[in-house]
């Protein structure tokens, strides 16, 4: 595995997103809480340099006990996706820097 697989974090400020650079693509994940609390779910997607869309994942997660719990897995089911799709020059991009940080730390050991 490219030693700089998991190096690139940044966090979705939610307002601008920027295009990431040439040969390298764009890895942004969210999860969801469904309303009757017995089901997550998690979706992720990929983009190239010019903002084109490489691969997408949806996923049905289980019951979490709240938001920071389904971050976690968004974020963990979002590598395990991008790893099974090949995609190696990656930016990981979400909007909970804490369960990114905290999936990549855990790759790295």
């Amino acid at each position: 595995m490219e030693e700089n697989f998991w190096s690139r974090v940044q966090q979705n400020d939610g307002i601008n997103w920027k295009l990431p650079p040439q040969s390298v693509y764009k890895l942004n994940y969210d999860a969801a809480i469904f309303s009757d609390n017995t089901n997550s779910g998690f979706g992720a997607v990929i983009r190239n340099s010019r903002g084109e869309v490489m691969a997408v994942m949806t996923v049905k997660g289980p019951a979490v006990q709240c938001s920071e719990e389904a971050k976690l897995f968004a974020c963990h089911k979002a590598m395990e996706f991008a790893t099974d799709t090949d995609f190696t020059e990656l930016i990981v991009e979400g909007d909970n820097i804490n369960a990114t940080r905290s999936i990549v730390s855990a790759k790295d050991n």
